[in-house]
């Protein structure tokens, strides 16, 4: 992949260190173009005023690392049927590999929906970057692709816990740590939330209503599996169909965190962290480990699922 940008622009975007900054920040004009997505002899030249996309700085826990990651949106010929796209460089994974071989395991995982990755080479005015991780974009696409209703709700999980919702919440019709990527009507979540609540209610009952069970088990055995324990408020989409706008299915995002990622720290994460328990702080999940026969299942699920990649099966 090649990118074409104002190099005084690319220089502000580069030194982003704050969450707030890249709030703030303004995409920059690009020309992109790639091996099996040449240019368009029009738009072939910033400095004629011809662009075919944007590019900013991604990322919200790697911002400010050495090494940015970068997203862009193309203003219309998609690029492999994607207008956005994720680049991300896993700067403090030091094999580069832990978020595409999580990706790459999870298709094979039934009630879990994976997505797409691939590796690109990316040069940026003709300034080599390296080798990024190219992570397929969850949107109505994503949706269609799997089968899914895509005018259902779409929600991004950032500092989310399934917490139960404030007044303010409700009156403003906003949720705090879901960014919605599709629809303003977000009366599903607060009866999602006002259910999963009611302590008159048993887990079982809440799940026959709100959400998917096999999709549940699937998320929390897979996630503890290659120990992706940077989950409990993010990393992760929710989904409602539009015709069941109250059942939610939990879908993976953004996998670096597994594999022993932190592992490489010469003072690694507590032992606790690794197992169930990490999952505690979370509401949804923490009703869940207080059932028993979910966490039989989890803990069935999480063997069949070894053994599947023991044998080699899922490799």
């Amino acid at each position: 992949m090649t990118v074409e940008i104002d190099p005084d622009e690319f220089a502000l975007l580069r030194a982003i260190n704050t969450f707030e900054e890249r709030e703030a920040a303004t995409a920059s004009a690009i020309v992109f173009a790639a091996d099996d997505h040449p240019v368009d002899p029009a738009a072939d030249s910033l400095a004629e005023g011809e662009r075919n996309g944007t590019m900013t700085v991604r990322g919200a826990s790697s911002i400010g690392a050495p090494q940015n990651s970068w997203k862009i949106k193309l203003d219309a010929d998609p690029y492999r049927g994607q207008t956005t796209l994720h680049l991300s460089k896993h700067t403090f994974d030091i094999t580069r590999l832990r978020n595409a071989l999580g990706a790459r395991l999870l298709r094979n995982v039934p009630f879990l929906p994976s997505f797409r990755t691939q590796f690109v080479h990316l040069v940026v005015n003709g300034e080599d970057m390296g080798l990024f991780t190219q992570n397929e974009h969850l949107d109505a696409r994503y949706l269609r692709h799997r089968h899914f209703d895509e005018r259902g709700a779409l929600y991004k999980a950032q500092g989310f816990h399934f917490a139960v919702p404030s007044a303010q919440e409700r009156t403003d019709q906003v949720i705090d740590g879901l960014e919605s990527k599709a629809l303003d009507d977000h009366r599903g979540v607060f009866a999602m939330l006002d259910g999963l609540h009611d302590s008159s209610r048993s887990f079982e009952e809440v799940v026959a209503q709100h959400f998917d069970r096999d999709n549940l088990i699937d998320f929390i055995a897979s996630y503890y599996l290659i120990k992706n324990v940077d989950s409990v408020e993010q990393n992760y989409y929710l989904y409602a169909p539009v015709n069941d706008p109250e059942r939610f299915y939990l879908l993976p995002w953004d996998l670096d965190g597994g594999w022993d990622f932190y592992g490489q720290d010469p003072q690694p994460i507590p032992s606790w962290r690794e197992g169930l328990a990490n999952w505690w702080g979370n509401d949804l999940f923490r009703r869940m480990l207080q059932d028993r026969d979910f966490v039989e299942d989890v803990v069935a699920v999480s063997y069949t699922h070894l053994r599947a990649h023991e044998t080699g099966r899922n490799l």
